[in-house]
């Protein structure tokens, strides 16, 4: 794959798991008792109570850092945007000179989502006790928006290029949706672990574990419609795409990548540890780790079986 198609998929990859932990973090912290996040401030004329946010610091360690997570996944995504846009002069003219495209309403999108991480992650990170807990929530609701929003429109941008029957499918979106909520997950273990949250949160853990195998076994549905769609299409050369995943040179990073690393291995492990009933920190890690190098591998292949010579030329 050439530089500029490398480019292109780190940011699917980033954009789309930034948005995916956008929108688990606040369906997580949506979902937060309410009793523990919140306490009573009188108001200025002394008279009457208001509910605020009161961030006690397990769950400033917890939401802080995974909006800050996803505002750096998605910032680093749109730096890759720009690098593939060539000039950054081209990202300043979606904004100044916007056209109904799907390339300005992802650049709107991944703008609104940074800006809700960089509030919620001040939010939930520094303790500002002043915020009333029903504009949190809606901060919150607006932020997981804005994340499947993101999440979604990379598919959309792919598959509405008709020059590629392969991409031109109503699979795509899906399963980059379904991507990206998977890297969310596994994103959330990874940091939840990393700053020392896992074990107070297990539970909380463990259900995300168990949503990510939902995640992954639709994902894995959604794969068999997509070769589906491309062998019954129309166009012979979206079946020749098909066929150079599974049996050309894009063989082995979407066999082993996608396929092995983000769909089997991670089922594999959360099967092994609910037959033993037993949750070792290692499985988990090295389960969250092999769904992120699945979602990239995903989008490196789709998008570079799009341009590759021997199929489209």
């Amino acid at each position: 794959m050439t530089g500029l198609g490398l480019n292109i998929a780190c940011y699917l990859f980033l954009g789309g798991s930034g948005g995916g932990l956008c929108l688990v973090t606040s369906v997580l912290a949506l979902l937060a008792p309410r009793e523990s996040v919140t306490a009573g401030m009188r108001s200025l004329n002394g008279r009457s109570y208001r509910c605020v946010l009161h961030v006690t610091p397990v769950y400033r360690r917890l939401f802080g850092p995974l909006y800050a997570c996803a505002l750096v996944l998605l910032a680093l995504g749109c730096l890759f945007l720009v690098a593939d846009l060539g000039v950054s002069n081209r990202a300043v003219l979606l904004f100044l000179y916007p056209q109904p495209t799907f390339i300005t309403f992802g650049a709107y999108a991944l703008s609104a989502c940074m800006l809700l991480c960089l509030a919620l992650a001040a939010v939930w990170g520094l303790s500002l006790n002043y915020w009333r807990y029903r504009i949190v929530c809606v901060l919150e609701i607006v932020a997981a928006i804005a994340g499947f929003a993101v999440a979604l429109y990379s598919g959309l941008l792919l598959s509405s290029v008709q020059a590629v029957p392969l991409w031109h499918s109503p699979a795509l979106p899906v399963l980059f949706v379904t991507s990206a909520l998977s890297c969310g997950c596994a994103f959330v273990l990874l940091i939840s672990g990393f700053v020392g949250s896992h074990d107070v949160f297990l539970r909380t853990m463990c259900q995300i574990s168990a949503a990510d195998v939902v995640v992954i076994v639709l994902e894995t549905l959604v794969v068999a419609v997509f070769f589906v769609f491309a062998f019954s299409n129309s166009y012979a050369v979206a079946g020749e795409g098909a066929r150079l995943l599974i049996h050309g040179g894009l063989r082995g990073p979407f066999v082993l990548g996608f396929i092995g690393c983000g769909l089997v291995v991670p089922l594999a492990l959360e099967v092994a540890e609910f037959v033993t009933r037993k949750r070792l920190a290692p499985v988990e890690l090295v389960s969250a780790i092999s769904v992120l190098v699945g979602g990239f591998a995903l989008r490196y292949c789709v998008v570079a079986v799009g341009s590759h010579p021997e199929v489209w030329m």
